[in-house]
C-alpha cells in the first residue's frame, strides 16, 4: 500500500472511530434537572433522589463569577451526571454551560493569556481528559490525552504548570494477576492494608508534574515515581491535598509515606514540599534528621508510647491539605496532634517558611477546623469550625485570635473570600435545606443566596412551615389556646399571599402538602409583584436596601408603610416601587391631607359650637334613602369587597374619592360658620346635621380601612368615644351622644427625617 493510500485508509478508519463514539455518546441519555413526582404525602427516595447536588465551586480571579458543578440521579438510569453552571455572583443568576450525555466536574478558572478559561474534567473523548471552554460555555477543546484516566488535576498560578493526579499500579499489598489467568478473581494479600472501604488497592493516585504551552499538557514527572506512596491520600483525598506556591515553583503535597503495618496503623501523614527548580523535597512536618520511635507497639493505645511523648513538635498526627499564603511566605494545614487518634481535634497549623516556625493560630478554639482559606492580606484564615453540631465560619489571625462569623442552625463548607475577605463564597446546607452557593459578609455574617438549585423541595416544605411556627409563636406570645385555624375548615377565610416568583410552588406543591396532613386548604391565593426601590432591585450596596427591623426602629408610623404598599398592590403581579419622596407625598397629601383631615375639621366644629354633641341619627337602613349618603355608603361597601378581595389599590382609589366629596360637602355647607356668634338657629342647626352626617359617614370609611390600618381605627374610635368596635353604630345611635376632645390621630412627615432615618 502507497503512502497516500495508507494516509486515505487512515483518516477513514479515524473518522469511523469518531462517528462511533459520537454516536454512542448521542444514545446516552442525558440526566438533568428534574421535577419530584410526589404520588402521596410521603418524600418518597425517588423524590430525594431528584435533588440536584451541588458539588465544587470556584469563583474567577474578579470575584465576580462563578463554575459550579451540579450532580443529578436517575434512578430509572440507575446512575448520576454531573453538569457544569455559571454563576453571575452579583446578580445571582446561574447558566448551564454543559449539555452533554458525558459528565463534567472539577471545574477552575485558568488564565489563557488574557483570557480566563474554564478547565475541567470530562470524559466526552472516552477517558477522563482535561478539557477547556470559554466563560459562555463555547469553544470546547481538549488539553491532555493521556493514555490514563485524569482523576483530579490542579494548575499553578501563572497557567503554564498543571498537576495531573493519575492512578498507577500498585501491587504492595495484593500481588498482580498472573497472566496466563485473567479471568481469576482470587488475589494473593501480602500486606495488611489491602482494601479501603469497598476498594481494593491495586493501583494509588500520583501527582505528575506537567507543562502547558496554552494548547496541550504534556507530562513531565511523577513526584512519587517507583515509591508506594499515594497523594492525594486513599480513601477521600482530592486535589485540596495539593498546593502551588504563587511564584508556580513549588508544589506542597500530603503524603503518608508508609507501608505494610504501619500505614494500616499509624495516621502519621505529612506535608511535602516539592522545589522544582532543584528538584528536591522536603518535610515541612518534621525537623531534619527525626526518626520514628520503633518501640511503638499498635496492640495498645498510642496514647502513653514513645510515638506520642516526644518533647519535640514532629506533627505525628494526620497532618493534611496544605495551602500556600498569598505572599508565599507561608503554608498551613489542617494539623492533627497524636498519632493513631483518627478523630482527633484538627488545628491549624501556620509554618514560616523561612524560619521553620510553626504556629497553631487556632487553640483558642475548641473545636476541629475543617476547610480552610488565607485572606488576601496573608495576615489572617478564614475556616469552618463544628460547634455544638453546626459547621460554622469563623477567622482568626496569625496571633491566634478567633471570631466567630456565622451562627445558625446550619453547615457551611468554605470556596473562597472575595473582594480582598469582605465577603466568603461558601456553600450552606441544613436540615430544612440542600447545598446552595451562599456570599457571606466577612464581618457582620449576613448570608446572601446565591442559587436555588432545589428551591422547589424546600419552598414548597420548609418555608411554609415556617410560617406555621411563627403563627403558633405569636398565638403562644399572645397566651392563644389554639393555634390550630388550619383545621377549621368552614368558619376561617384561609387567603395566602405569594409572590410572583415562587406562585407554582405555593399555589400547587403546599396545597397538595395541607391536604394531605387534613387541613385547611387556602379560601384564596393572591400573586403579588416584587417590592422595588426607586425602580431597581434591592441593594444594600447602593443603600436602596431598608430592612423592615430598620423601618420599625425609625419610629414611622408602620401604617404610614402599609397604607403605601395598600396604595400600589391590586390583584396583579406589578412590581411595588418604594420611592421616599413619593412615600412621603402619598402620606402628606393623601393620607393625612384627605383622609385624617375630615375628623379634624369636624371635630372642631362640633367641638365648639355644638358641645361635641353628635345628633342622634336616623337608622343605619334609612340612610340610603339620601342619594348622597346613599353613594357614599354604597362606595364603602365597595371598599370591603375590594379589601376582601385583595384588590387594595382600589380600595385606597375608592376611599379617596369618599374623601374628596366629604371635604367637598364641607366646604359646600361652610360649617365654620357656626362658629360665629351671629350664627342664626336655623342655619347652625343645618350645620349640627351635616357635621354629625358626614362624621358619621367618615366612622364608616375608618371602619372599611380597619383591615389596612387598624391602629388608625383604634384611635378613632376612642375619638369618637365609642367601646365595640364592631357594632360602632349602635353606640352613637343612643341619644345624648357626645365625642371626645380632639387630638391629631397622625402628623405630617418631613423629606429629610425621613431620609435620615432610612438611608443612613
Amino acid at each position: 500500500m502507497n503512502i497516500p493510500t495508507m494516509i486515505a485508509a487512515t483518516a477513514l478508519s479515524v473518522a469511523g472511530l469518531t462517528t462511533t463514539a459520537a454516536t454512542e455518546a448521542a444514545a446516552e441519555t442525558f440526566i438533568g434537572r428534574q421535577m419530584p413526582k410526589l404520588s402521596s404525602d410521603r418524600m418518597t427516595p425517588e423524590a430525594l433522589w431528584a435533588m440536584g447536588r451541588i458539588g465544587t465551586v470556584s469563583p474567577n480571579a474578579a470575584g465576580t463569577h462563578a463554575v459550579y458543578a451540579v450532580s443529578y440521579y436517575s434512578v430509572a438510569e440507575n446512575k448520576s451526571h454531573s453538569v457544569l453552571y455559571l454563576l453571575d455572583i452579583k446578580n445571582k443568576k446561574s447558566q448551564q454551560l454543559t449539555t452533554s450525555a458525558k459528565s463534567e466536574s472539577g471545574a477552575v478558572w485558568v488564565r489563557f493569556g488574557n483570557e480566563e478559561r474554564i478547565v475541567f474534567l470530562s470524559s466526552e473523548s472516552g477517558s477522563s481528559q482535561l478539557w477547556t471552554m470559554k466563560a459562555d460555555g463555547s469553544e470546547r477543546k481538549q488539553i491532555t490525552h493521556e493514555e490514563d484516566d485524569v482523576v483530579d488535576f490542579l494548575f499553578a498560578p501563572n497557567g503554564k504548570r498543571v498537576i495531573l493526579v493519575k492512578e498507577v499500579p500498585q501491587h504492595t499489598a495484593i500481588a498482580p494477576k498472573e497472566a496466563d489467568l485473567p479471568k481469576a478473581t482470587g488475589m494473593v494479600i501480602n500486606d495488611l492494608m489491602y482494601k479501603h472501604w469497598d476498594q481494593y488497592v491495586t493501583s494509588a493516585p500520583h501527582p505528575f508534574l506537567a507543562e502547558f504551552d496554552g494548547e496541550r499538557v504534556t507530562v513531565a514527572k511523577d513526584l512519587l515515581e517507583g515509591k508506594p506512596f499515594e497523594s492525594p491520600m486513599m480513601p477521600f483525598g482530592g486535589n485540596e491535598q495539593l498546593a502551588w506556591s504563587p511564584n508556580s515553583e513549588q508544589v506542597a503535597y500530603t503524603c503518608r509515606k508508609k507501608v505494610g503495618r504501619d500505614y494500616a496503623t499509624s495516621t502519621d501523614s505529612d506535608i511535602f514540599l516539592y522545589d522544582i527548580p532543584s528538584g528536591t523535597t522536603r518535610n515541612l512536618c518534621k525537623p531534619e534528621g527525626w526518626t520514628a520511635p520503633t518501640s511503638t507497639d499498635y496492640t495498645k493505645s498510642l496514647q502513653h508510647q514513645a510515638v506520642n511523648q516526644s518533647k519535640v513538635d514532629a506533627n505525628v498526627g494526620y497532618d493534611i491539605n496544605p495551602q500556600f499564603s498569598p505572599d508565599g511566605k507561608s503554608v498551613a494545614w489542617s494539623s492533627m496532634e497524636r498519632d493513631g487518634y483518627e478523630s482527633d481535634r484538627a488545628r491549624l497549623c501556620v509554618y514560616d517558611l523561612k524560619s521553620g516556625k510553626k504556629t497553631y493560630v487556632t487553640e483558642s478554639f475548641d473545636s476541629g477546623v475543617d476547610g480552610f482559606a488565607w485572606g488576601a492580606d496573608s495576615k489572617q484564615l478564614f475556616f469552618v469550625g463544628v460547634w455544638h453540631g453546626k459547621a460554622n465560619l469563623h477567622v482568626t489571625n496569625l496571633q491566634g485570635k478567633v471570631r466567630q462569623i456565622t451562627n445558625e442552625q446550619a453547615d457551611y463548607s468554605l470556596v473562597a473570600p472575595l473582594n480582598g475577605g469582605k465577603q466568603l463564597l461558601t456553600k450552606r446546607h441544613s436540615m430544612a435545606a440542600a447545598d446552595e452557593i451562599f456570599l457571606v459578609d466577612a464581618k457582620t455574617g449576613r448570608p446572601s443566596q446565591l442559587t436555588e438549585e432545589n428551591k422547589y423541595f424546600y419552598v414548597w416544605m420548609d418555608a411554609p412551615f415556617g410560617y406555621l411556627a411563627s403563627y403558633k409563636n405569636l398565638c403562644n406570645k399572645g397566651g392563644a389556646e389554639d393555634h390550630g385555624f388550619y383545621k377549621d375548615k368552614k368558619s376561617i377565610h384561609l387567603v395566602h399571599f405569594i409572590g410572583k416568583d415562587i406562585l407554582r410552588f405555593h399555589s400547587i406543591f403546599w396545597p397538595i402538602v395541607l391536604d394531605a396532613a387534613n387541613m385547611k386548604l387556602p379560601s384564596q391565593i393572591v400573586s403579588h409583584g416584587f417590592v422595588t426601590v426607586n425602580g431597581e432591585k434591592m441593594s444594600k450596596s447602593k443603600g436602596t436596601f431598608i430592612t423592615a427591623r430598620k423601618y420599625l426602629s425609625s419610629n414611622i408610623e408602620p401604617e404610614f408603610l402599609r397604607y403605601y404598599f395598600a396604595s400600589k398592590m391590586n390583584n396583579n403581579e406589578n412590581d411595588i416601587n418604594f420611592d421616599i419622596d413619593d412615600f412621603v407625598r402619598v402620606i402628606n397629601n393623601e393620607l393625612i391631607g384627605k383622609i385624617i383631615n375630615i375628623p379634624a375639621r369636624l371635630a372642631s366644629v362640633i367641638n365648639k359650637a355644638y358641645e361635641g354633641k353628635i345628633l342622634n341619627p336616623i337608622s343605619y337602613e334609612s340612610m340610603f334613602d339620601d342619594p348622597y349618603q346613599f353613594q357614599c355608603l354604597s362606595t364603602i361597601e365597595s371598599i370591603e369587597t375590594d379589601i376582601s378581595s385583595c384588590n387594595y389599590s382600589n380600595a385606597i382609589s375608592r376611599a379617596l374619592k369618599i374623601a374628596d366629596k366629604i371635604n367637598a360637602r364641607i366646604e359646600s355647607v361652610k360649617i365654620w360658620k357656626a362658629m360665629s356668634e351671629d350664627c342664626k338657629d336655623s342655619l347652625k342647626s343645618n350645620i349640627h346635621e351635616h357635621c354629625s352626617e358626614l362624621l358619621i359617614l367618615t366612622l364608616f370609611l375608618f371602619k372599611a380601612l380597619s383591615p389596612i390600618m387598624p391602629k388608625l381605627y383604634d384611635r378613632f374610635l376612642e375619638f369618637m368615644n365609642i367601646s365595640n368596635p364592631k357594632a360602632p353604630y349602635n353606640e352613637i345611635s343612643k341619644d345624648g351622644y357626645y365625642i371626645n376632645s380632639y387630638e391629631h390621630l397622625y402628623k405630617r412627615l418631613v423629606l429629610s427625617e425621613v431620609k435620615s432615618k432610612l438611608l443612613n
